[in-house]
């Protein structure tokens, strides 16, 4: 049962309502893929995201919960 309050986002209030532009809120639920391109002049977010890019796990939801993850995923 999700909770009531994130809506199963597992972030609280304050982090839902942090905005880094009017159109992207962080409950958008980006792809790895999505955030690398949205963050790709900042270096310290970028580099993270850009390593799951290159292996492949673009297709990744940003705070995705481990237990939506494939077995393939999920073992590494």
């Amino acid at each position: 049962m999700p909770c009531e309050d994130c809506g199963g986002r597992r972030y609280n209030a304050q982090t839902l309502e942090v905005s880094t532009t009017k159109e992207h809120r962080r409950r958008d639920e980006m792809t790895i893929d999505q955030a690398a391109a949205f963050f790709s002049a900042n270096p310290k977010i970028a580099r993270p995201l850009s390593l799951l890019v290159d292996t492949g796990l673009g297709y990744l939801k940003l705070g995705q919960p481990e237990s939506d993850f494939e077995r393939g995923e999920a073992n590494g």
